[in-house]
């Protein structure tokens, strides 16, 4: 064989050979750095916008199955969603996120009380997500002007916060400012269009609130 065919030999079987076992070894090297990444990743400490905080009524998230699960508590309990399960309500294995849907879910259903108590467990309480439902759970307890300024602490925080934008909408409309809710709905407009549930919410609002006035 001269050198001609072995070259040909060379690039026909050889080279795709070296290719492809590049290719498997960097594929191979990846799966072993991903997780090494991953853990360096910080875990953000934001989980306001999670789908966690959307499952329908009588269903909890389960953060283990990545899912919305049926779940009903008994008195004196509360559901985890890191731990899948109904623990005390002061136990210690709650973390931040769990009393946050919690409480998110609490406040949902009318328990406005419950829902500031786990509320004020969370250690860090400075983050808009968190502000928005206190202010939330305050006003519906009756203390307007308190929670109002809560919705403008997480404003300044997020300003892109759409959920603080339409529960301040509606606490204007509950003050009589009508002009000041359009403002909060237009700019939830910006941020999420028409078609958000923030946008859709706040104008009905807004619909039956001047319907009234007529």
């Amino acid at each position: 064989m001269n050198r001609s065919e072995s070259s040909k030999l060379f690039y026909k079987f050889f080279v795709p050979s070296i290719i492809v076992k590049g290719l498997l070894n960097a594929a191979i090297l990846a799966l072993f750095i991903a997780p090494i990444v991953g853990a360096s990743t910080p875990v953000l400490a934001d989980f306001g916008s999670s789908p966690s905080t959307n499952c329908s009524k009588g269903y909890k998230w389960c953060k283990k199955k990545s899912k919305c699960v049926y779940a009903r508590c008994k008195a004196g309990r509360v559901w985890s969603a890191s731990r899948c399960g109904c623990v005390r309500q002061s136990s210690e294995w709650m973390t931040d996120e769990d009393l946050y849907l919690e409480a998110v879910s609490m406040a949902k259903s009318g328990q406005y009380t419950d829902a500031l108590d786990l509320l004020r467990r969370i250690k860090d309480q400075d983050q808009a997500h968190i502000l928005t439902y206190i202010g939330y759970a305050t006003r519906k307890l009756g203390k307007l002007d308190e929670g109002i300024k809560y919705y403008h602490k997480a404003l300044a925080m997020d300003p892109k916060n759409t959920l603080a934008r339409e529960y301040l909408g509606e606490g204007l409309l509950t003050k009589g400012d009508l002009a000041g809710a359009k403002l909060q709905l237009a700019e939830i407009e910006k941020q999420c269009g028409k078609t958000c549930h923030e946008y859709k919410d706040l104008a009905e609002e807004i619909t039956n609130y001047t319907a009234k006035l007529n």
